[in-house]
């Protein structure tokens, strides 16, 4: 799958535990890009991947991968970085999904209506200080930089 990085990649970051590069927007994105220790910006024509549900193939032929932290293990993603690859995760903001382990934690008073074409998941009321606060504890690491 191609597709321009730029934008894909506005908002995203490497995953939690794994110790994952921190993706940057590309200057054409306008403001002051986000910094990582060595950041990754990747081609405009690069070969990527998205992969929601299950284990990564690490086998796949691309460069980037879009994926679900909650779905991969830590080896697999090493793997992917041994190889020179580079990945993203997948962040529900500002919605909660009924199957994932924090589904519980958050407080029935800000838990909406359902997304539509999305049964198991709910709309968020973010002005809700326990839901910003667990929002907060993604699994996605770094924080995303307040400056994007």
């Amino acid at each position: 799958m191609r597709a321009s990085a730029a934008v894909v990649l506005l908002l995203s970051a490497g995953c939690a535990g794994t110790e994952g590069t921190l993706l940057v927007r590309h200057d054409a994105a306008g403001g002051a890009p986000a910094v990582a220790e060595s950041p990754y910006i990747p081609a405009s024509d690069v070969r990527w991947f998205t992969q929601l549900d299950g284990a990564v193939d690490v086998e796949r032929d691309a460069e980037l991968f879009y994926l679900d932290p909650e779905q991969q293990d830590a080896d697999q993603l090493a793997t992917l970085r041994a190889r020179g690859r580079h990945y993203f995760c997948y962040l529900s903001a500002g919605s909660v999904e009924s199957f994932r382990a924090d589904a519980k934690d958050f407080p029935d008073s800000a838990v909406g209506n359902v997304l539509t074409g999305f049964a198991n998941e709910r709309w968020l009321d973010v002005r809700d200080a326990t839901v910003r606060e667990l929002m907060a504890r993604s699994r996605c690491t770094p924080p995303i930089p307040a400056s994007i």
